[in-house]
């Protein structure tokens, strides 16, 4: 195999959800027609002063695809908020089936 070659780590099926943030896109336009007026316009201008630009929004999903931490870490069947930040939630949920199971 060459140098960028991928390989199979393993055939175990492996489970992730990745929220990418508030992303800066079109679809920010909508805020403006769902509420017409002032608090369209706000709520528009809100999510564009602290969204994410479209190459930051995908950052999650390629760590979740790409990475070896995922495996490593475990992270199967967690939700990840960012690359390699998982949800509080889902550290609560994690620690409650380990402690019933133990």
């Amino acid at each position: 195999m060459g140098p960028h070659s991928l390989s199979i780590v393993s055939l175990t099926p492996f489970s992730l959800s990745v929220h990418p943030g508030v992303v800066n896109t079109d679809m920010q336009d909508q805020w403006e027609d769902a509420y017409p007026g002032i608090l369209g316009m706000l709520t528009r201008n809100l999510s564009l002063s602290v969204g994410r630009s479209p190459e930051q929004g995908c950052y999650s999903a390629l760590y979740s695809a790409l990475s070896d931490e995922v495996v490593e870490k475990d992270y199967n069947g967690f939700y990840l908020t960012d690359p390699a930040r998982v949800s509080m939630r889902e550290r609560i949920n994690a620690y409650a089936v380990a402690g019933a199971a133990g």
